[in-house]
Order: structure tokens, then C-alpha cells, then sequence
């Protein structure tokens, strides 16, 4: 469940709303942030360059049980974006990624406030690839939600170095080993008549 804050839900509640869509792409040294506005926008510290038109995010389909991928595209991008996209796979896998959706309030003057911009998507890019079509280059990236994590296994034994990591006092595996390949044997009914 989504918590938004009172600033967002009094711009949703005013009726006259603008929304604008803010991609962050961390990328080590030269992050990179656009919003789907014509217009600069100022958020959190960093400026999202406007990027009408020129590219694309598909639909977020999550469903219950399935966690879905984001697919990015840019037409006409920068050469530095070109550059990691034709030789950059190690800056570009595992790079953070984050989209939020801005709401702007409509002041008194007509004028646009941000009101808010909560995070809507977030997790890590995976692939980039670079598409020709005669004057038009186009960079592609697809990128794999956070929760993607809540579904892979996590590799545990039942191991004393295992039972360690969870808590640095607990000796109750520290026999595991030891008895690998020990027949037990237990006593007959007789023998416990005869010990009472």
C-alpha cells in the first residue's frame, strides 16, 4: 500500500492536476534525468531535463506473484548515452534506476507548484542495445524491479559458518560434521525396564 504525502493527495483533491512522469538512471559519475515534460524540473536536489517525444517507459503490469521489467527507449540521444550503449555493459548492468510520477498543483495565478513526486518504480537496468534506422538511433534498456530479489533463493545450509552468520554464539551446529555417516542405536524396550 502507497502512502502519499498531504501535499500530493491536496493537488490530487484540487481537480486541476499536472502530472510528469521523472526517470533517474544512476549511472557511476554522469547520472542521467529526464521527465516527460517540455520543461526542466527541479526535484530532490537534480534537475530532470524535459524529454517530450523523444522516448518511451512501457506499462508497469505487476501482478500478483509476477514482478515485470521496466523497457526503456530514446531516439536521437546524447553520444555520451550512445557510448554506453556500444561498449559500457559493465557501467550499465546494475545501474540504479528510479521513475516517479510528479504532481503539480495549479496556484492562484495559473502557474505550476510541485507538489509532490512519489517514487513509482525502482530497481536496476539489465541490458542496453543501440538500433540504427537510417538517420535515427535509438537506445534501448531494459531494467529489473528491486522486488525481483524478494523472489530468488537465498543459498543456506544447515552448517555451523551458516548458524554463525545468523548469530556469533549459537554452537548448536557445531556437531553437524561429527556425525555424518554415525549409525545411531538405540536401545530395545528391555533395556529401559531394566534401568528404571
Amino acid at each position: 500500500m502507497k502512502i502519499y504525502s498531504p501535499a500530493f493527495l491536496g493537488a490530487a483533491a484540487s481537480g486541476q492536476v499536472a502530472i510528469a512522469e521523472l526517470l533517474a538512471l544512476e549511472f557511476p559519475g554522469s547520472p542521467v534525468y529526464l521527465n516527460s515534460s517540455n520543461w526542466h524540473i527541479d526535484f530532490g536536489g537534480n534537475t530532470y531535463k524535459g524529454a517530450a517525444g523523444l522516448g518511451s517507459i512501457s506499462p508497469i503490469a505487476d501482478q500478483p506473484g509476477q514482478v515485470v521489467g521496466l523497457n526503456l527507449s530514446m531516439s536521437g540521444t546524447s553520444s555520451a548515452i550512445l557510448a554506453l550503449a556500444m561498449d559500457g555493459a559493465g557501467t550499465v548492468k546494475g545501474t540504479p534506476v528510479a521513475l516517479r510520477t510528479a504532481v503539480f498543483a495549479v496556484a492562484g495565478d495559473g502557474a505550476l507548484v510541485l507538489a509532490d513526486a512519489p517514487l513509482l518504480w525502482s530497481g536496476t537496468l539489465d541490458t542496453m542495445s543501440l538500433s540504427l534506422d537510417g538517420t535515427t538511433r535509438t537506445v534501448a534498456a531494459t531494467a529489473e524491479s528491486k522486488a525481483i530479489r524478494l523472489m530468488r533463493s537465498i543459498p543456506w545450509f544447515y552448517s555451523n559458518a551458516d548458524q554463525r552468520l545468523v548469530n556469533a554464539n549459537d554452537g548448536s551446529f557445531s556437531y553437524i560434521a561429527d556425525q555424518i555417516g554415525k549409525p545411531i542405536v538405540w536401545p530395545n524396550r528391555q533395556w529401559f525396564k531394566n534401568n528404571q
